[in-house]
């Protein structure tokens, strides 16, 4: 058995073998969640938050599905490779693509993260965040540019400095709305847009229950 050890601070406990000193350099610090620290081994046992959950489905995608439309409202649907940088994700896209052509148009976007169909334990309800955002373009050679650029190196490699000189590709800054995370039926949650609060959607679309953990 695991002796309990007191916390040093509030909101945390550890869990250590017997035979062995706890240290606290080994302690993945993680907020009020529950540490467990096993030798080397550090595992955590959390219940996460809704913002939390969506947060981790966003970060484990490499790409966002991305909805525009043109001048006169007509919809398009495709995807685009993003990173993160701040609260905004950031996109780099070739003028060939319409939506590209969309962004320009109208500097509006809606995106969305979805967990991938062989991961699903249900299909009609695969998990997924949505928001809309406004766009921006992000101006050639300028700080953000260049470090957002190499957040895309970063992140994709090779592949990227293939795409990086092309001329015809525009970087586009999505700052997001408040945005909805969906894990399951009657389980919808509005997720605000530094993901740091949720919100429970109820039955009736007017009301919403202010959710601090699931």
């Amino acid at each position: 058995m695991f002796p309990l050890r007191a916390p040093p601070r509030r909101g945390f406990f550890y869990i250590t073998p017997s035979s062995a000193k706890a240290r606290t350099e080994n302690v993945l610090r993680v907020g009020p969640f529950v540490n467990i620290v096993l030798g080397e081994r550090v595992e955590r046992a959390v219940k996460r938050t809704p913002e939390e959950r969506a947060f981790s489905l966003v970060s484990k995608c490499k790409t966002l599905m991305l909805a525009t439309a043109d001048k006169d409202g007509w919809p398009t649907v495709s995807y685009a490779p993003y990173v993160k940088y701040w609260d905004s994700y950031y996109i780099y896209t070739s003028a060939l693509s319409r939506h590209t052509q969309d962004l320009l148009a109208t500097l509006k976007a809606s995106i969305m993260f979805i967990e991938d169909e062989e991961h699903a334990s249900n299909i009609f309800a695969r998990k997924r965040y949505t928001c809309s955002c406004e766009v921006m373009i992000v101006g050639q050679y300028s700080d953000e540019w260049v470090n957002v650029l190499h957040c895309f190196e970063k992140k994709f490699g090779g592949v990227f400095d293939l795409i990086r000189p092309l001329g015809d590709f525009t970087l586009f800054r999505l700052d997001p709305s408040a945005g909805r995370y969906v894990e399951g039926f009657g389980r919808a949650y509005h997720v605000d847009a530094d993901m740091r609060s949720s919100e429970h959607v109820s039955i009736d679309r007017n009301t919403t229950d202010k959710t601090q953990s699931e």
